[in-house]
């Protein structure tokens, strides 16, 4: 379960998945070693009631709690998608003083848009 990067401190990924229907939170090693996942679904929230922020702070705090069980020094949050969870996520993560080192936005972006249609032949 613990990772060490170069200097030899223990750095945990926490990647925040918020989409317009539910918000997955899962914990990583920096190798990318799953430890532990939790979603709006896997807390008790079933529906709409999922997409919700109250359900995404709901699913960080459970996140944190098992955060403090464990040894490390560091955190990386990389942050994809644009659903209501997102802000609330964040917010619930600085709340408990977690040792929070970058913050990423990895959502993906369209670069070039779609392949135009084939040119008409008359």
């Amino acid at each position: 379960m613990k990772t060490l990067n170069d200097s030899n401190s223990v750095v945990m990924v926490i990647n925040i998945n918020a989409t317009y229907n539910n918000t997955i939170i899962n914990v990583t090693d920096f190798k990318g070693n799953v430890t532990f996942i939790s979603s709006a679904g896997m807390v008790g929230f079933k529906g709409a009631r999922r997409s919700s922020s109250f359900a995404a702070g709901a699913v960080a705090q459970k996140i944190c709690t098992y955060l403090k069980q464990i040894k490390f020094d560091e955190i990386i949050v990389k942050i994809k998608g644009l659903g209501n969870g997102r802000e609330s996520a964040m917010r619930t993560l600085i709340k408990y003083k977690l040792p929070i080192k970058t913050i990423l936005d990895v959502t993906p972006r369209p670069h070039n848009g779609c392949r135009p249609c084939k040119q008409r032949r008359i």
